[in-house]
């Protein structure tokens, strides 16, 4: 009758494990908190999933550096680079969009880790230089002086 939400602490407890390695958004969790009744584990499943994706998107940039080098390559064989590392090392398969998505990304001008000439990608920078760049680009962005 009173229209309440009802949340027991191990969903409470759920959705802050989940935020220690995802970042949840008030509109993501705006469903628990306006559901009639009891809440439950299974109702925060979209957060885990979400969580998993977030990851496995974290992932694919880092692997998608670490095929690239310096050499310019095809998207196709980056393509088939990543695809014999899914299979030798049981990684899940990066799909040609995602691929695609995640090159035009570390081509954009804030990382700009990568370069594109003629449809053919490479890297400016080592893998080891590419993901300190992108560790200090993340550290600049949440530094207090960027909150300013």
């Amino acid at each position: 009758m009173e229209q309440c939400t009802l949340m027991p602490v191990e969903v409470l407890k759920e959705i802050l494990r989940i935020s220690k390695t995802y970042t949840v958004s008030p509109f993501e969790i705006e469903y628990l908190l306006r559901k009639e009744g009891l809440v439950s584990l299974e109702d925060c499943q979209f957060l885990k999933r979400a969580a998993d994706d977030f990851q496995n998107k974290t992932e694919s940039v880092l692997r998608v550096i670490a095929s690239l080098d310096f050499m310019p390559r095809a998207l196709k064989e980056i393509k088939g680079r990543l695809d014999y590392e899914a299979e030798e090392k049981g990684k899940p398969q990066i799909n040609e969009v995602e691929l695609s998505e995640i090159l035009v990304f570390l081509c954009s001008p804030v990382p700009s880790l990568a370069t594109r000439i003629d449809g053919n990608y490479s890297l400016k920078y080592s893998q080891n230089q590419s993901v300190e760049k992108l560790k200090q680009i993340f550290r600049v962005l949440v530094s207090p002086s960027a909150k300013e």
